[in-house]
């Protein structure tokens, strides 16, 4: 996984998770905006699209809806983010892939975005790939998977 779409409103956290991607060597896109995420998504042709679920407008979870129904962007690998982890509930019913709850920690957000978009690509069931996570360190208590 090398290339990410980074869609929140939050400025700050757009930055946040852009410095984090930037550092760690990924190729990024940051959207704020969800009308533009379809338009961006298949200019950018992103390994992973990371969609915040409450975005000014519009609701990420109906963005996700159109990514996944959509030939040019359907087998994109959608991971929700919220603060609100109720939300972890509902993204399946809107096509996202997964999950990932704020605040988001560096050390352990690169790793769950990695297992995530892992597990996704290749069908791993996600109690395996949290498995595989702690055997090699991973704490089992920042994982959302299962």
């Amino acid at each position: 996984m090398g290339k990410v779409l980074v869609v929140d409103d939050d400025p700050d956290i757009l930055e946040a998770i852009s410095l984090i991607l930037d550092l760690s060597g990924y190729e990024y896109r940051a959207v704020s905006d969800g009308t533009r995420v379809y338009k961006k998504a298949k200019e950018f042709c992103p390994d992973v699209v990371l969609l915040d679920v409450s975005l000014s407008g519009v609701d990420g979870r109906d963005v996700a809806s159109h990514l996944k129904k959509s030939p040019a962007t359907k087998n994109i690998p959608v991971i929700m983010v919220s603060a609100h982890p109720s939300a972890k509930n509902t993204i399946r019913d809107y096509g996202a892939d997964d999950f990932i709850a704020k605040p988001l920690f560096k050390t352990f957000f690169l790793k769950d975005l990695k297992l995530k978009a892992l597990a996704i690509s290749s069908k791993i069931n996600p109690t395996k790939a949290a498995v595989l996570a702690t055997s090699v360190g991973y704490p089992k208590k920042f994982l959302n998977i299962v």
